[in-house]
């Protein structure tokens, strides 16, 4: 075991000064906010895909024994409710020297719990701030860890997220990497819903290292409920759009908070006449293949993309913001 940490930290050294080069070609290519429904009809069956950013996992500095069990709260929360989410790895935070296995482990819990992993680059690189060789690299690099899992790339690594869901501040940047992603083989992966629990996230993490329990409760009461109103403006969106509920897909990140939260999260859900279902079998709904033409260097969800489209802005100034105390905390 010695022997084969040395070899994977000096791998994750070498990974770390690997330089990929590939040819590239681009390919050019009412005042008035709006209210939603007081109340809209139930819907028959409502359906969401669980897609969860930024694996292993994020710990914001706490230890990797943390981490361990804050992946094992998480997997037994979509154990519990019969969810199969796809992950999407970071693989620079795979590769730290000296934790490798550990953290390949993390990954393969995932796989063995039935669970699909995704590229989510190499470094989390924000697609708006480097050059068009830089971000394609940084991908290609991502499928290094990848590979060094239990089962081969062709099983996990079929979909990609951009980090933050900045997709291309140029209609060139887009119409291209929407082009490379596709001759690699990946699907790009959007999302619908999210509730900001990154920002909820690293609070409750520092409030946990300085054992304020009180201050731990409120954060993750706050962040429950603001996840209910979200999901609750997201579906009348939907209605208001596609007038029906379309398969959510709701996007998270891999940390405490979740590893906390995720199993209330999940039975809100429920609650709300949610059936879990795969990430393809949400995209393979007629809506995702609806055009979206969004350039910014913002990351915003497909349904404000899909409205945008439409030339329904208005939808945008409705959207809940978290509550003014955790902005404001969050400033501090």
């Amino acid at each position: 075991m010695k022997v084969i940490l040395q070899f994977r930290d000096l791998l994750g050294i070498l990974i770390n000064l690997l330089v990929i080069g590939h040819a590239w070609t681009q390919v050019p290519t009412s005042n008035q906010p709006w209210a939603p429904p007081a109340e809209l009809p139930a819907a028959s069956t409502r359906s969401i895909a669980i897609t969860i950013d930024d694996l292993p996992f994020v710990g914001y500095g706490a230890p990797l024994s943390e981490m361990e069990k804050g992946t094992d709260k998480i997997l037994a929360a979509l154990s519990k409710y019969d969810v199969t989410a796809v992950g999407f790895v970071s693989g620079e935070s795979v590769m730290i020297p000296g934790e490798i296995d550990r953290r390949l482990a993390l990954l393969n819990r995932w796989l063995s719990a039935g669970h699909e992993l995704g590229n989510h680059t190499y470094s989390h690189l924000d697609f708006s701030l480097v050059s068009m060789d830089d971000f394609t690299a940084d991908i290609i690099k991502a499928e290094v860890p990848l590979q060094l899992l239990q089962k081969p790339l062709e099983q996990t690594g079929r979909y990609f997220r951009f980090p933050m869901n900045h997709t291309g501040k140029t209609a060139v940047e887009r119409d291209a990497m929407d082009s490379f992603l596709k001759q690699r083989g990946y699907v790009a992966v959007p999302f619908t819903v999210e509730n900001e629990d990154y920002l909820f996230a690293q609070l409750y993490q520092n409030a946990e290292q300085k054992g304020d329990l009180d201050l731990v409760q409120r954060i993750r009461d706050a962040y429950l409920e603001f996840a209910t109103s979200k999901m609750a403006y997201m579906e009348k969106v939907s209605q208001r759009l596609f007038k029906r509920e379309i398969p959510q897909i709701l996007l998270l990140h891999a940390n405490a908070l979740n590893g906390d939260a995720l199993d209330i999260l999940l039975d809100q859900l429920h609650s709300r006449g949610y059936q879990f279902i795969s990430l393809a079998a949400a995209m393979a709904d007629s809506a995702y293949l609806q055009p979206q033409d969004y350039i910014g260097r913002f990351g915003p969800s497909w349904l404000f993309r899909w409205a945008l489209n439409r030339g329904q802005e208005e939808i945008w100034r409705g959207d809940p913001d978290p509550p003014v105390w955790i902005q404001e905390l969050a400033k501090k």
